[in-house]
């Protein structure tokens, strides 16, 4: 190998591990690699830049104005509240849920799919004494599933046809990865019927009184001098023997900071005024220490006067936040995004730093208070992946106002807090969603995809289904810009000759093992890449190997691309792997071992579909 290939290989070992380590956003990484390798010459300005003038970005973006109109007007909600009803068994609830969630998902963005959804099953979950986590994590593999069927269902479809037409070839045609994708959704959906209800185990989401596991999550609070009446504060002075805080029921002090100093937890530790308290804890356990006397956090400077109402709120960090990598203090939380942050949970790991210095992460689960109108606000701003109220009780001096407010009309026509459809405009939106669809269909593919979802985006925008705020915020930037620098990443690897020595080497390795062998490894290594770092980085990188193994083995390379397309959307094993997973993982309370427990048989079942449907076309 030449120098060229070597400084790419270091390059993208480089970004592999940044992303594994969350050091950096999805987009910053390979938008960063790519420029390495365009400064270092590696590969020129037009190969570098090439993914930008491709179809399938800017198609992706259109489809995300689409997928927003279907969420906003909530075009789906008369097909999806069908779907819950009582006294009905758990695996037949999922079979109601997952076949329809699974082929909405061919046609729809999964994404406001699985958001729509979340709350009725949570409702659902409890008005039925069924743990909503026996429910969620199969939704949103579902949900992925289904994705694998169309050229529309996922973008990773859309850069799989994006890289056959920039290598020469025809783009995917709407229902050309059906041959591969069918069989495997089927595959995964009877393999999840027969095993979640025996494999999910019962946990405890937030603000549940659900038995099961409980979820921690990281609070800090702090030792009050004065209470509200000027007196001196009631913990000032006293021993932590006599406190009974290093005795919480689902809660745990883990660490006391005074001045800057840790201090060591000790029952004759006197507490001082403005001594800093750092709790494990459970949400029932956090509600109870917000009312506990002498104990104050900055939540309670969110109160806006008499009239002020306020809400506990879960938030997942999404990918391309520009929270990712900074710490509270550093995003000024409270102040920018009108919310306080009062606790953190993070998969697989004892969170113990204090919360404000604490760097965020993608996946992280904030557990925050803020104003009923916080879930509007910011929803769609790229922050989150998914925004849910969580309802634990505020305690009484954080909700001023002790009744509820009568219920509207509206209300009470919601069936587990599922939303009425919006009329004339969830039509419309349909109707869209379908013209981009039948199109190109119709058309024998003269008429592109990226026509059609143009059409329809100017159609939501010129009939005000969307402004053009809404419109322009729909579209995730990072994902876009992402996918279209991931395309110099291949020009790399394949314009230095890594991709054919990298094709050797599987040949030589798996090559004695005929087709079947090869095929094996390039769906397996799809599968894993994809989990440690991004699906269309994991396409991206492969794609050259998968044409170079092709066309020295005599194999259909459009048949092998569309293996490795379905398999690298195949995420199971992570709550981090797809965005799908990620929002669930706090609604469902679920532990980051959780997803391995259904996600293995699960992955092992779609990825021998995958395989066995290649062979017979390859």
């Amino acid at each position: 190998m030449d120098v060229d290939a070597w400084i790419t290989i270091v390059v993208l070992f480089a970004m592999g591990l940044a992303l594994v380590r969350d050091w950096v956003s999805p987009a910053a990484g390979v938008v960063g690699a790519t420029v390495v390798l365009f400064t270092l010459d590696v590969i020129t300005p037009a190969q570098a830049f090439a993914g930008f003038s491709n179809p399938a970005p800017l198609t992706i973006g259109l489809l995300y104005v689409a997928a927003r109109a279907v969420e906003k007007t909530n075009a789906l909600t008369p097909i999806l509240r069908g779907l819950l009803r009582s006294g009905s068994g758990l695996r037949m609830t999922l079979a109601r849920l997952l076949v329809p969630a699974s082929a909405a998902s061919g046609f729809f963005s999964n994404t406001p799919i699985v958001a729509m959804l979340i709350d009725p099953v949570v409702r659902w979950s409890d008005e039925e004494e069924v743990a909503a986590s026996r429910i969620l994590i199969p939704i949103s593999y579902a949900a992925i599933l289904g994705g694998g069927v169309t050229l529309i269902g996922t973008s990773t479809n859309l850069l799989v046809s994006g890289l056959l037409a920039e290598s020469g070839e025809e783009p995917l045609g709407m229902f050309e990865l059906a041959p591969i994708g069918l069989p495997a959704a089927i595959a995964g959906l009877v393999t999840m019927l027969f095993l979640a209800p025996r494999l999910l185990p019962d946990r405890a989401r937030p603000g549940s009184a659900q038995n099961g596991g409980v979820r921690e999550y990281l609070v800090r609070f702090v030792v009050e001098d004065r209470d509200a009446r000027g007196e001196p504060g009631s913990l000032v002075g006293r021993p932590l023997a006599d406190t009974a805080l290093t005795r919480l029921t689902d809660g745990t002090l883990i660490s006391i900071d005074r001045g800057g100093q840790r201090l060591e937890i000790a029952e004759d530790l006197h507490l001082e005024a403005g001594d800093g308290l750092s709790f494990r804890a459970s949400a029932d356990a956090i509600v109870a220490l917000k009312a506990f006397e002498g104990l104050a956090g900055d939540q309670r400077h969110l109160l806006l006067g008499d009239q002020a109402r306020m809400s506990f709120f879960e938030a997942v960090i999404s990918a391309s936040s520009p929270l990712v990598g900074r710490t509270l203090r550093d995003s000024d939380f409270r102040h920018q995004l009108g919310g306080v942050v009062v606790a953190v949970h993070r998969s697989g790991e004892e969170l113990s730093e204090r919360l404000d210095r604490m760097v965020l992460r993608h996946g992280d689960s904030l557990l925050l208070i803020a104003d009923d109108g916080f879930r509007q606000r910011w929803r769609d701003r790229g922050l989150f992946l998914l925004i849910a109220r969580v309802d634990m009780g505020l305690p009484p001096d954080l909700d001023p106002l002790s009744e509820d407010p009568p219920p509207t009309d509206h209300q009470e026509s919601v069936r587990f807090g599922m939303p009425r459809a919006d009329g004339v405009n969830a039509v419309l939106a349909g109707l869209v969603m379908l013209t981009i669809v039948g199109l190109p269909v119709v058309t024998g593919g003269s008429f592109s995809v990226l026509r059609s979802a143009a059409l329809g985006a100017i159609a939501l925008v010129a009939t005000r289904v969307l402004s053009t705020t809404e419109a322009r915020e729909a579209v995730d930037i990072g994902v876009i810009v992402m996918i279209a620098a991931a395309f110099g990443l291949g020009s790399a690897v394949e314009s230095t000759g890594l991709a054919e020595q990298l094709a050797n080497g599987v040949i030589g390795t798996l090559g004695p093992f005929g087709n079947i062998g090869l095929i094996i490894g390039l769906v397996v290594a799809t599968s894993l890449l994809t989990e440690l770092v991004t699906n269309s980085a994991a396409i991206v990188l492969l794609f050259p190997i998968v044409q170079s193994v092709s066309a020295q083995e005599g194999l259909d390379g459009r048949t092998l691309a569309i293996a490795v397309g379905v398999a690298a959307s195949s995420s199971f094993l992570t709550p981090i792997g797809y965005q799908t997973n990620t929002m669930v993982y706090g609604p469902g309370g679920y532990r980051f071992t959780d997803y391995l427990r259904l996600g293995l048989p699960v992955m092992t079942a779609v990825l021998a579909a995958i395989v066995t449907s290649a062979l017979l076309m390859a």
